[in-house]
């Protein structure tokens, strides 16, 4: 688990790629500050060649439900102990937020981390609507309550988890009956995931971890 500061969280880029309707001017000359923003990103993630390499990087992995979520500001920055300074170049850091849509999960089970079965852990993704500002990012997944899901995660001491890339870090979780025996089926959240997870290989993980 990471403590808050002074990178970038995950070492990923957010890269402001378009802005519309900042202000406006009204009949009497003055700006009109309410018009809605929208703000579209992209972002750039670490890519994973294997699941193998994904749940080595991850430092939690859980199955979990979605209880609720909240759209909130946060601010982007981990604490680093680095001596490269580039990533902490000392001094008080600015704030560097962004609008988030955060999930409330509740754990079902650990296959790694520092987590126990009925926990709740807040996770977080990139995108959402405050006020008249919207942030939207074409890799953020739908993610809805009250489904389960598998979840390769890094974690921080004082801001919600955030998924290692949206793209191949979640996985929908479905139990499905076959002759009288409950079965799981596990697929990816995101269409462009071409890494397969299956529960052999969560316990293979969760044995290695305990």
């Amino acid at each position: 688990m990471k403590k808050e500061r002074f990178i970038p969280l995950l070492a990923c880029s957010i890269i402001l790629f378009s802005t519309a309707a900042c202000s406006s001017t009204n009949n009497t000359g003055e700006v009109n500050n309410n018009e809605p923003v929208t703000t579209v990103v992209t972002e750039d993630y670490p890519s994973y060649s294997s699941i193998e390499s994904l749940a080595q990087r991850a430092d939690t992995i859980i199955k979990g439900t979605v209880l609720s979520s909240t759209v909130e500001e946060i601010n982007d920055l981990i604490e680093t102990d680095s001596k490269d300074e580039k990533l902490n170049p000392g001094g008080k850091p600015d704030d560097v937020s962004n609008i988030y849509t955060v999930y409330s999960v509740k754990i079902a089970d650990v296959y790694k981390g520092n987590y126990h079965v009925g926990d709740t852990i807040e996770v977080k993704q990139l995108g959402g609507k405050i006020g008249n500002t919207s942030v939207i990012t074409d890799e953020k997944v739908d993610i809805k309550n009250e489904r389960d899901y598998i979840f390769f995660l890094e974690t921080y001491e004082n801001v919600p988890a955030s998924l290692l890339n949206p793209i191949q870090s979640l996985y929908l979780y479905e139990s499905v009956a076959e002759k009288s025996i409950d079965k799981a089926k596990i697929t990816s959240a995101h269409q462009d995931n071409q890494l397969i997870l299956n529960m052999e290989y969560l316990q293979k993980i969760k044995n290695k971890s305990q």
